[in-house]
């Protein structure tokens, strides 16, 4: 069970309550059909993040929604991979949960023992978390709020942030103008996103470098057109690769002859 305390973090403010979690305790999804998933979730942990982690903690909550039985991250998802990491390399913590990153970084940076024996520096017991609430509101409020924090962290790419205002029209039934608060944009903006194909967008493709024909190539195509041509241009292609009897000299004799 989560411990519960409360926070006065300014004086004649009002009272905001956090819990503490160990990162056992919640739930990352992985589903890309939740609602609340989020493909970050799949990304590689970074070596000075978790030695972060390790010597700091985690100085900035999270947040969780309750979900049944489950407490949902929300927002905080790199945070609660880095902790689960950190918790196995030093201090034995075992990750049975489905989120491959987490195991990747296990195997990777327990590999490294120089790595390993700096986090056991820091870290002396398991880290925890401290979560503050996401219940309010529903699912969607929750994961329009996750969208806009990893947008502005992140700078989304035009197209991606496309795709996602087509999915949450599309999918969820989100109003364009709720979505437009959301992203920050005009109505309009939205608008012609949601029209917009993005399958045309498709980067083109790359030209090879052109190839200069081999001498056997060159070899085999005079002899098919040989038939074709005149005593002067064979002897003149002759010439040319080299395989001829004739001089320069003949040679401008022929055309001398043949130009009279």
């Amino acid at each position: 069970m989560a411990d519960r305390k409360h926070h006065h973090p300014l004086e004649g403010g009002s009272r905001i309550s956090a819990y503490t979690f160990s990162p056992e305790e919640l739930t990352l999804v992985t589903d890309a059909h939740d609602p609340l998933y989020d493909k970050r979730v799949g990304d590689p942990l970074k070596r000075e993040f978790l030695l972060n982690i390790a010597a700091r903690g985690v100085e900035t909550a999270i947040s969780v929604r309750r979900r049944g039985s489950e407490n949902v991250v929300v927002r905080g998802k790199q945070r609660t991979k880095a902790v689960t990491v950190v918790n196995a390399l030093a201090c034995g913590v075992h990750y049975t949960g489905p989120v491959q990153a987490i195991h990747a970084a296990i195997r990777e940076f327990g590999a490294d023992a120089d790595f390993v024996k700096k986090v056991t520096l820091f870290v002396k017991k398991p880290l925890k978390i401290r979560a503050l609430p996401a219940n309010a509101g529903d699912e969607r409020d929750a994961r329009l709020s996750m969208r806009a924090e990893n947008a502005h962290r992140h700078g989304d790419a035009k197209a991606d942030q496309i795709r996602f205002v087509q999915e949450e029209h599309e999918k969820y039934g989100t109003p364009v103008e709720e979505i437009a608060l959301n992203e920050g944009v005009e109505v309009s903006t939205v608008k012609r996103w949601l029209k917009t194909d993005l399958s045309e967008r498709a980067k083109p493709k790359k030209r090879g470098k052109a190839s200069r024909p081999s001498a056997k190539q060159i070899g085999e195509l005079i002899e098919q057109v040989r038939g074709n041509l005149t005593e002067r241009e064979m002897m003149l292609l002759d010439w040319a690769r080299g395989t001829g009897r004739a001089s320069a000299k003949s040679i401008a004799e022929l055309f001398a002859s043949k130009a009279a």
